[in-house]
């Protein structure tokens, strides 16, 4: 935990401490001293735990990989959101992180098979597939529970995060989705910044979670942060939060965590998985370092960091078909053994840099501007293209700067269509992009209607979560006019965001209001963006004219 420039809340838990007396904004802030690390979520449409589980078949002549499918667990049909998310995070909290690929000889001895780290952390996450936990909050629509919008309440979440990244350093993991689906994360570090609105005794805060994602690719190694940021209003009574009167505000009464849990016991849910052998396999690699312990404690339970005093156990379900839901066989469960230190590779300030989805929003419906910055498209604002033609964008900005142009859609989607993966998109003074001499053409998509292009220049880089690019090669499509681009142009509609479906939800509600009103929506006017250091912005529209019907073809 770093010292802030404001005020650090050192009290206790809420309710059981007075708080310090107010300022202009207190700000509290911790991160853990055990981070996660980032692992693929094996979502059960792309196959599971299938490919993992045939080399850990292959090297102790297990059949692991056969329960799997056996069981469901490797559908091309699944729901897409239906896979392993709770599993990998479990592993990435009590596991260390495997970082290097090896080969060993098979269980017959007779071949050599290569194991890459996306394989062994998918043995970890099989370890984890049923874990007991401790779990906060009613999962939604599960069909338990008065089914509250507002569960889990703010201030029972600011609790939990005192409790566990504050006080014991370990990671909380948190299902964000407070819909049917679950989307759980490890959160190894928060903020939380208030202060007192006018009526006595009330205030307002945001919230800000730093979290291990797991949009990353399996043999993904390190920590990929993903962020999001709440705003909710609680109360205050002699100078300690009245627990209970928290409330979720904003963007954040449609989009907030659902529920919290930690796991505090091992369970593979697929009786084919033996936690020793999995260690032993990982040993033999040379994955884990020859401090890390590697054996299961003697009463077979693990030994977390000092969690507080469990209450009945349960699991943190994720939704899936099929399954019996009964331990593994072997007696034997995992010690618990947080990541080390040096899995984290940035600072808490370098994360501020990390924009949430709630964050964008704000930076994308902003009407205000630190500094003179004007854009527009090569036919000017209001111009009409057909679908497959390029344009380009030209501008002019009074400080240098770092150039993000976002695209809005007729349907209100958002993508992000410039700097692409790998361009740099620093720019002063006068700017085209692209730029004749790039190998990279903005292409007119085929859906009629207005768009939208929203320019930011910011004085930091910035990266935004769940960022997707989704670019490919080709060339001009048949019929274009305008600027050309030949068969080696790279011709892109943007990168998509890769956003759970309730921030998905909110973005099209506040894009239709942003684009409908003169006032940035009322719902983002408590996310601080202020860590930008300020920025520009403007925009720019053109229009895709529908096709005309003749003779009842369309022309």
């Amino acid at each position: 935990m770093r010292a802030t420039t404001v005020l650090v809340l050192l009290t206790g838990l809420l309710g059981t401490s007075s708080l310090p007396a107010m300022a202009e904004n207190v700000v509290e802030e911790a991160e853990v001293t055990h981070f996660p690390w980032s692992g693929y979520w094996w979502p059960f449409h792309a196959g599971g735990l299938t490919g993992p589980l045939l080399r850990y078949d292959r090297l102790t002549g297990k059949q692991a990989a056969r329960w799997e499918e056996q069981e469901g667990r490797a559908n091309p049909q699944a729901p897409p959101w239906h896979g392993y998310c709770h599993a990998t995070a479990a592993a990435a909290v009590m596991e260390p992180e495997p970082r290097v690929a090896g080969a060993l000889r098979s269980s017959t001895g007779r071949e050599e098979v290569q194991v890459s780290v996306g394989y062994q952390k998918g043995w970890l996450a099989a370890c984890h597939t049923a874990d007991v936990a401790e779990i906060y909050g009613e999962r939604f629509s599960d069909g338990e529970g008065p089914e509250d919008p507002q569960d889990i309440a703010p201030d029972q979440l600011w609790h939990l995060l005192r409790l566990y990244v504050r006080e014991r350093g370990v990671p909380l993991v948190l299902d964000i989705e407070p819909g049917p689906e679950v989307w759980n994360y490890p959160v190894f570090a928060y903020r939380i910044v208030y202060d007192q609105t006018r009526r006595s005794g009330e205030f307002r805060g945001q919230l800000t979670l730093w979290m291990a994602d797991s949009s990353v690719p399996p043999d993904f190694v390190g920590l990929q942060v993903r962020k999001h940021t709440y705003t909710f209003n609680f109360r205050m009574e002699d100078g300690a939060v009245v627990m209970g009167s928290g409330r979720w505000t904003g963007i954040s009464g449609q989009d907030h965590p659902d529920f919290a849990w930690y796991p505090y016991m091992a369970v593979a849910e697929n009786p084919e998985v033996d936690y020793r052998l999995v260690t032993q396999l990982l040993t033999q690699i040379g994955s884990w370092r020859e401090e890390d312990p590697q054996q299961p404690s003697e009463d077979g339970h693990p030994t977390p960091p000092a969690p507080p005093p469990p209450s009945p156990p349960s699991r943190p379900d994720e939704s899936r078909s099929g399954g019996s839901g009964q331990p593994s066989s072997s007696s034997e469960q995992p010690r618990h053994r947080p990541p080390d230190r040096s899995s984290a590779t940035e600072t808490l300030t370098d994360r501020e840099l990390v924009l949430s989805p709630q964050e964008l929003l704000a930076l994308v419906t902003s009407r205000t501007s630190s500094f003179k910055f004007d854009v527009t498209v090569d036919r000017f604002d209001g111009a009409a293209y057909q679908p497959g033609e390029t344009y380009s964008v030209v501008g002019a900005t009074a400080e240098k700067g770092f150039l993000y142009i976002f695209l809005i859609d007729p349907s209100y989607e958002l993508r992000l269509l410039y700097p692409h993966v790998g361009q740099n998109n620093a720019v002063e003074g006068m700017f085209e992009v692209p730029k004749p001499s790039d190998l990279l053409a903005f292409r007119v998509p085929n859906q009629p209607g207005v768009y939208r292009l929203k320019a930011v220049i910011t004085r930091k880089p910035i990266r935004m979560v769940g960022l997707l690019a989704e670019s490919q090669q080709s060339g001009s499509a048949p019929g274009s006019a305008g600027r050309t681009g030949g068969p080696t142009r790279l011709s892109t509609k943007g990168g998509s965001f890769h956003w759970h479906p309730a921030s998905k939800k909110v973005m099209r509600e506040v894009l239709m209001e942003y684009t409908r009103g003169d006032k940035p929506p009322a719902a983002l006017e408590r996310v601080f963006i202020e860590s930008l250091g300020g920025f520009a912005q403007d925009e720019v529209a053109f229009y895709v004219p529908a096709p005309r019907e003749v003779s009842g073809q369309v022309k």
